[in-house]
């Protein structure tokens, strides 16, 4: 409903007419509308939900995160962020430096 919602050219498709597929190049999922793709990006944490629709831009993305000392931010920033920024996480001097600086990055 989403789609239909912010996107009134897509308002008359009918819900089974939209389908979705995780496109593995992007790691991104896809929905697709007659010959339209819209990137879309779910997130959730903590009983709260987010999506966002991009039909320009396969290169975007968001992440919804409770803040908590006590996450792995070195194992987190492995996996998202570049070798720079994860050698500069890892650097700080206290896990709550740490956790600032990884969650800067995050913006």
């Amino acid at each position: 409903m989403l789609v239909k919602t912010t996107h009134p050219e897509f308002s008359n498709v009918p819900l089974n007419a939209i389908n979705t597929s995780f496109n593995q190049s992007t790691a991104k999922l896809e929905l697709h509308i007659n010959e339209c793709v819209i990137n879309t990006c779910i997130s959730h944490s903590h009983g709260f939900v987010g999506v966002a629709l991009n039909l320009e831009s396969e290169a975007f993305g968001f992440d919804l995160e409770k803040i908590s000392l006590t996450r792995p931010f070195e194992k987190l920033a492995k996996h998202f962020y570049h070798t720079d920024e994860v050698t500069l996480i890892t650097s700080q001097p206290n896990t709550q430096n740490q956790a600032n600086t990884f969650l800067e990055f995050g913006h």
